[in-house]
């Protein structure tokens, strides 16, 4: 005989879910099972389940089985092919008896009684019984051996988990509001009743196969599924743990309240990076992650938006967003939120010589702002890749970024240009070999 167990039966669930589109269910049921029930149906798993993941406590099973062939008109109809069938005629009030041939490129009938063959009937079609081999919802079917026990335990991985932090920033003139929230997307198919969510930030290895069917395994472990968000470290990853406990509906956003700071101070400045960019000058928005300035946590990658107010109380409006990778404590968060439209920058070749192996270079970068306030900009300025380089005289200081790559901060009173004027020698003779391991 058969134990049906469905969700129902949960005590208890917990799911952690991981940056790369998949998670781990970890779930314990209630079961009570006959002396006379060697066959266990296991319901309401995730449809996108990674059978080879399957770990199964507290009962002895000898051998496993996923039944996902589901239920639908096509797999209906192709279970009674060669069987008889009936079609319902509601004006008529009639039903009769019919063979069903065929199912390809429409529904072709024939009539016990006449032997007439009927081409896609409009007739309602009857079927006598669900046909066994399709169930209406996957689940797991085990063959165990006969033992008392009052639960069960399943962990298994699942695709179609996924989330990601989404940031919004505040900007006033002196200091900013910082609030971070995640979106939890289920698309597993599967719905997860008051769970305990588990967030891992980080690149878990994985190895890619085409098929997610494999033999399942059982193990012990003692392991606790433990839930507004508690951070911490877990292996070489971060791990956040909601407080609450909630549902994730399948096919279901859902988005959550991460953090909430007001008064964090923040630098703004304007960058001109050829590199990195096009010849365009960026606004900057850099935010130092320390709990001095009201933060002080690992943030995990997403994206931000900004806003400003426009000098009314409340009347917030959308200044750009851009993406950040992973932040450590003590990092700086630096955001680009868009061309500067009142400052720009322009890079000239005054002079270059050349004499045996010693190339002689003059550059200008020239800054105009037309802004009513004064700025601070970064201009960055690349010389030859795996050279020798001396500078030989510059109007401005300058920070050495690499070997090849320097970058010159000054500041520019409104409505003024500034020239930054400096001269350098390459030795084509000599190389610097840079080790990239």
């Amino acid at each position: 005989m058969t134990y049906i167990s469905s969700s129902d039966q949960t005590t208890d669930i917990a799911i952690t879910i991981y940056n790369d589109g998949f998670g781990m269910v970890k779930e314990r049921r209630k079961i009570d099972i006959d002396r006379n029930e060697n066959i266990v149906q296991f319901q309401d798993v995730a449809q996108k389940i990674e059978i080879d993941s399957l770990i199964v406590e507290c009962i002895d099973v000898e051998e496993f089985n996923y039944d996902y062939d589901l239920v639908s008109r096509e797999k209906l109809l192709e279970k009674y092919l060669d069987k008889i069938i009936y079609i319902y005629d509601k004006n008529e009030k009639s039903k009769n008896e019919c063979r069903l041939l065929s199912t390809k490129d429409g529904i072709v009938l024939e009539n016990v009684e006449t032997k007439e063959i009927l081409l896609n009937p409009s007739a309602e079609i009857i079927l006598p019984e669900l046909p066994g081999g399709l169930i209406v919802k996957p689940a797991l079917i085990w063959k165990i051996r006969l033992e008392e026990s009052e639960e069960v335990k399943v962990s298994y991985l699942t695709n179609g988990l996924s989330w990601i932090a989404n940031y919004v920033i505040e900007m006033h003139d002196k200091s900013l509001k910082f609030a971070g929230r995640v979106n939890i997307s289920n698309n597993s198919g599967a719905t997860f009743k008051d769970a305990q969510i588990k967030l891992i930030a980080g690149d878990v290895n994985r190895y890619k196969k085409e098929s997610s069917h494999g033999i399942p395994r059982i193990m012990s472990s003692d392991e606790n599924a433990p839930g507004n968000i508690l951070k911490k470290t877990f292996y070489d990853y971060h791990m956040y743990s909601l407080q609450n406990s909630t549902t994730l509906e399948n096919n279901q956003d859902k988005q959550i309240s991460f953090f909430s700071c007001n008064d964090v101070e923040y630098a703004r400045y304007y960058e001109y990076d050829l590199d990195c960019h096009d010849d365009d000058v960026k606004v900057i928005i850099e935010i130092e992650n320390k709990p001095e300035n009201g933060l002080g946590i690992p943030l995990p990658k997403g994206i931000i938006k900004a806003y400003k107010d426009d000098g009314e109380v409340g009347n917030l409006e959308f200044i750009g967003e851009d993406s950040i990778e992973h932040i450590h404590q003590g990092e700086k968060i630096k955001l680009n939120t868009g061309n500067a439209f009142d400052i720009k920058c322009q890079e000239r070749v005054m002079e270059h010589k050349r004499t045996g192996n010693v190339e002689n270079y003059r550059k200008q970068f020239i800054i105009s702002n037309h802004k009513d306030e004064e700025i601070i900009i970064k201009v960055h300025s690349y010389m030859d890749k795996d050279k020798s380089w001396e500078m030989i005289s510059t109007t401005d200081d300058y920070a050495k970024i690499t070997a090849d790559h320097i970058k010159f901060t000054v500041n520019i009173q409104a409505y003024s240009e500034k020239v930054i004027d400096f001269k350098y020698k390459v030795d084509n003779s000599m190389h610097i070999e840079i080790d990239s391991k």
